[in-house]
């Protein structure tokens, strides 16, 4: 149930922090919303601190934690955890699906990343 928690989570901090990417801040600000997220359980102070050092990749950072819960998911043992079995072609679509929307998921916020900057030299440019 903690790991069930940790995704659920960590798919909404996501959202937040792709939020802030977009708009060249960070969820970590005085005054946005990385306090407000800590209050309300969604985060810890500790983890919104591993945030701070790199406001750019705290969208992959919520992806990487995400990626490692469903890992954990698949090694609880007794079949009590995230089974997927490559043998199994539902299984195996299923983990597919899963591993290909984490992707794209990684892809356009890394795209975000390259093109944040690109548009704020642009603009410097412009006002000169």
């Amino acid at each position: 149930e903690e790991l069930q928690d940790q995704f659920s989570r960590f798919v909404v901090v996501y959202s937040y922090a792709c939020k802030y990417l977009l708009r060249g801040k960070s969820l970590t600000e005085e005054g946005e919303d990385g306090a407000a997220l800590v209050e309300r359980g969604l985060l810890t102070q500790h983890e919104l601190d591993l945030m701070h050092s790199s406001p750019s990749w705290q969208p992959h950072f919520c992806l990487d934690i995400i990626r490692e819960v469903i890992v954990q998911l698949h090694m609880i043992p007794g079949g009590k955890g995230l089974r997927m079995d490559d043998t199994n072609k539902i299984h195996g679509q299923l983990f597919r699906c899963l591993d290909n929307t984490l992707k794209d998921m990684n892809t356009l916020i890394g795209n975000c990343v390259v093109f944040v900057p690109v548009v704020c030299l642009q603009a410097t440019m412009q006002s000169l």
